[in-house]
């Protein structure tokens, strides 16, 4: 083999290689993207857990489903995303702090479980306030709207990947490479079909609404919210006293249940 000959195949494999590398190693990236964004969602799908469960607790304490409505209708709320989502959290729990009178007692209990839930909804959707993240497990944080820009750069990705790495097209300028497959597949008459190639390898644009994950809308501080949480503890106590009665009992009672024993027989 000439010297001229062997050093021309060799620059055609090196550009072969650096052809197929930018081929796969693009499909490649886009791959790791796409399963990023499988686990925000799955991440992602766990605060809207924690939402649910803030939502519930704030249920519990107002009794009456007509007072949770009417308390979101107050702060000019639609409450359907957290009706929609409450009842599928298991029983949270909520501290009762230490105050004279029931009443105020009450009203403490509405306005913590109100804020626990604005807090929650707050992380879902914008994340945790950047000092309060504390990183320790090397993960970043997830919330509604990263996932939601995730959804649409993924998109943009799969766009530019399909228009531009195109499976029959790398395999067409590929052969231009090895003149004998283009001799053999004239005389046979291979080389078509591919088409149904990049049917198999296309990408699908993500249908970010088709996760189905609950939107909810922003909430009032607590402190913005707090002569309108007042009031709705107060209706609600003067509708169900005892019911009230009955629920802070019961509250206290976890509460005890859960602080930790002390004394000379308290275990370490």
């Amino acid at each position: 083999m000439k010297t001229e000959t062997k050093q021309v195949l060799d620059l055609a494999d090196e550009f072969l290689v650096e052809v197929a590398g930018s081929f796969f190693g693009a499909r490649c990236k886009l791959d790791a993207m796409i399963e990023a964004f499988e686990g925000a969602v799955a991440r992602l799908r766990r605060e809207a857990g924690r939402v649910a469960a803030a939502a519930a607790a704030l249920g519990t304490v107002l009794i009456d489903a007509a007072a949770v409505e009417a308390l979101f209708q107050r702060l000019g709320v639609d409450p359907r995303p957290f009706t929609a989502t409450a009842g599928k959290a298991p029983r949270p729990r909520i501290r009762v702090p230490f105050l004279w009178g029931r009443r105020r007692r009450y009203r403490a209990v509405v306005a913590e479980a109100y804020r626990d839930l604005a807090a929650a909804v707050a992380r879902y959707r914008d994340g945790e306030p950047e000092a309060s993240v504390s990183g320790d497990d090397g993960d970043h944080p997830v919330y509604y709207r990263l996932v939601e820009e995730m959804a649409r750069l993924i998109n943009d990705r799969i766009e530019a990947v399909n228009r531009n790495c195109v499976p029959s097209e790398m395999l067409q300028y590929v052969k231009q490479f090895d003149p004998a497959k283009i001799e053999r597949e004239g005389i046979t008459g291979g080389g078509g079909g591919n088409c149904g190639l990049d049917e198999r390898l296309c990408y699908k644009p993500l249908d970010f609404d088709s996760l189905d994950l609950p939107s909810f809308p922003i909430l009032p501080s607590a402190e913005q919210a707090r002569e309108t949480l007042r009031q709705s503890a107060d209706a609600v106590y003067r509708a169900h006293p005892e019911a009230v009665a009955r629920l802070l009992e019961g509250l206290k009672k976890r509460q005890a249940n859960r602080r930790p024993a002390s004394g000379p027989g308290a275990k370490p």
